[in-house]
């Protein structure tokens, strides 16, 4: 895999190793966080640091004194100031306003994954995403809306009235058709798949589906893609059947040792199967996933659902769905439920 992930302590290391090649320098300058009036050379200005610090910002200072060390030349206190709080964006979007080149997100620190040049980029313009008083997204193109509505679900919505969901402008839905258990291995049928399906479809809802894997080689993919074909051959599906592996917090997973590699041919895998049934295969991600839990090179070809909870778009390559919020309230769903732009 060509992206190489770093930390912020070993991307310095590295980059000061490299000065003469890249003329970066990040000299070290203290962050004070006592009120205290200083004069920024540069600029000629005035700027202030604050006595009083939430919690977070005290961990995001001390952070950026151990691990980002800071001159004018790259981020200056004052910008580091306005981050934190002016504009709100916090050192993560100082960050990645700093440094496009790479994928930028917090895991334990601070990490940069380059962006490869030659895959395709997301075309979805800041401009034209919309919010609307409810949180609502949509995209726009020429002053009309191109995007579709969505919401994905699965047993914990509970009893779903889907002509509400279809009334409320719901123009598809993708079912959790089942699961892998992480620690057993054993395939599992959600209980409300079906009849999801069969409801959603009979209001009008096009369905797509989604399945949470645990697989740990390609067999195991394979046998999970085949599990659902055998399901939904019997039911309309117009949308994406789509692949979910993701990390279980606060718990260990049968999956946790798999490398970068094998959960891509495992996804591929999957991917595969569902397109020889003549399905639409997806891969479903975070940030974090599609930078450096897969080779993302290796799937370009495949649709791309991206769960970013956030009223802007970040992620440099080409997507075809954005889980925008896990708080989305829709009639017919009592709760919360996640919400979906689709864009042709």
């Amino acid at each position: 895999m060509k992206n190489k992930l770093l930390t912020v302590t070993a991307m310095i290391v590295m980059i000061a190793m490299m000065i003469c090649n890249v003329g970066m320098f990040l000299g070290t300058k203290k962050m004070y966080q006592e009120v205290k009036k200083e004069k920024d050379v540069d600029a000629g200005e005035e700027i202030t640091t604050y006595e009083e610090e939430t919690e977070e910002e005290k961990t995001v200072i001390q952070t950026i004194q151990d691990d980002i060390e800071v001159n004018d030349d790259v981020i200056s206190k004052k910008e580091l100031l306005k981050y934190l709080k002016k504009d709100g964006k916090g050192v993560l979007g100082l960050l990645r306003d700093k440094f496009p080149e790479y994928i930028v997100y917090k895991d334990e620190d601070y990490m940069f994954v380059s962006v490869m040049d030659s895959l395709k980029k997301n075309e979805w313009k800041a401009e034209n995403l919309k919010v609307d008083t409810k949180g609502e997204i949509t995209y726009e193109k020429d002053g009309a809306v191109i995007s579709h509505k969505g919401i994905d679900v699965s047993k914990y919505q509970g009893d779903i009235d889907w002509k509400k969901v279809k009334a409320d402008g719901v123009e598809y839905a993708i079912i959790r058709i089942g699961y892998r258990g992480y620690g057993s291995g054993e395939i599992v049928t959600d209980e409300k798949a079906v009849e999801n399906i069969k409801k959603a479809t009979k209001a009008g809802v096009k369905v797509g589906v989604y399945f949470f894997s645990q697989a740990i080689n390609k067999k195991e993919a394979e046998e999970e893609a085949k599990y659902i074909l055998d399901i939904v051959k019997d039911y309309k599906i117009e949308y994406p059947i789509a692949f979910d592996m993701e990390e279980i917090s606060g718990d260990t997973a049968r999956t946790d040792s798999l490398s970068a590699k094998e959960k891509t041919d495992i996804a591929i895998a999957f991917c595969e199967k569902i397109k020889d049934g003549g399905y639409k295969p997806m891969i479903y991600a975070n940030i974090k996933w599609f930078a450096a839990e897969y080779e993302v090179n290796r799937i370009e070809e495949y649709d791309k659902w991206f769960a970013y909870y956030d009223n802007e778009l970040y992620f440099p390559y080409k997507i075809k769905m954005w889980q925008y919020t896990d708080k989305g309230n829709v009639d017919g769903i009592a709760g919360n439920v996640d919400l979906n732009i689709y864009v042709e």
